[in-house]
């Protein structure tokens, strides 16, 4: 057989294979979420004999699996957020914590992501929303994808991932202090996570919230359901971010999830 035939029958071949790989692959995906939306459709059913009837629309848009998010501590970021709000790069680190000062305030950062910034010049006395937000994106803070309320004469901001999820712990509050200001509260300053695994499927999650519920002798549905991430400090600067769901109930939140599934 001539060369260019064998080549052309050899490629024909493995087009065929690739061909069978990927529908064998698609057939198995979509197996998958359909044995997924079963179980959904099984778990609804039981929390609705336990609840009550309840929107299962707010249920179906966080059936998804998230993954787990990795983020590290960077004392490059903290040294240029200290720079530039203090106009000083050098700190006192001692167990995890580090002190910036300068004649203008001082600067903790702490592992886990919690921070503490005073400062001795007044805040503006318009907007101060937009005045915060401007002072920390000049200091590295990533604040593009951040939440905003004023709330008892402070500013607050949250922190969300790149698609609009919720860091559940990660909220800053800014507020006037005596003839300075102050801002204090746990931020992720390197925003650029890794994935490190998956959460719960969505009917894990709804099953989580069942057993929540029934535990704490709750017996009305929810009123909304929301993805949100939920941190755990893993120490040496490390953080993790788990999938979770945070649903309220007669005013009340309940959070679950956070652990890792099969």
């Amino acid at each position: 057989m001539e060369w260019h035939r064998a080549k052309s029958v050899l490629l024909a071949v493995l087009l065929c294979a690739n061909l069978f790989l990927g529908g064998n692959l698609a057939l198995q995906i979509a197996r998958g979420r359909a044995q997924q939306r079963q179980a959904m459709d099984q778990t609804l059913e039981l929390l609705r004999q336990d609840l009550g009837d309840f929107d299962e629309d707010m249920f179906r848009a966080a059936d998804r699996r998230r993954p787990v998010l990795a983020f590290s501590r960077s004392p490059e970021k903290e040294r240029a957020a200290a720079l530039a709000l203090l106009g000083a790069d050098q700190s006192d680190t001692e167990g995890g914590v580090s002190t910036f000062h300068s004649p203008q305030g001082q600067l903790v950062f702490r592992t886990g992501g919690e921070i503490r910034l005073t400062l001795t010049f007044p805040p503006s006395t318009e907007e101060p929303a937009a005045f915060y937000r401007q002072l920390l994106e000049q200091a590295g803070f990533p604040m593009e994808d951040s939440l905003t309320w004023e709330e008892g004469g402070a500013v607050f901001f949250q922190q969300q991932t790149e698609d609009s999820v919720k860091i559940q712990q990660c909220v800053l509050e800014c507020r006037a202090e005596g003839q300075g200001l102050e801002i204090q509260g746990r931020w992720l300053l390197d925003d650029q996570a890794l994935r490190a695994g998956d959460g719960a499927k969505g009917y894990q999650m709804a099953a989580a919230l069942r057993a929540r519920l029934i535990q704490q002798d709750i017996r009305r549905p929810p009123s909304a359901v929301e993805e949100v991430y939920r941190l755990q400090d893993q120490g040496n600067g490390r953080l993790l971010a788990w999938p979770a769901w945070l649903a309220t109930v007669d005013g009340r939140q309940i959070l679950v999830g956070g652990e890792a599934a099969e």
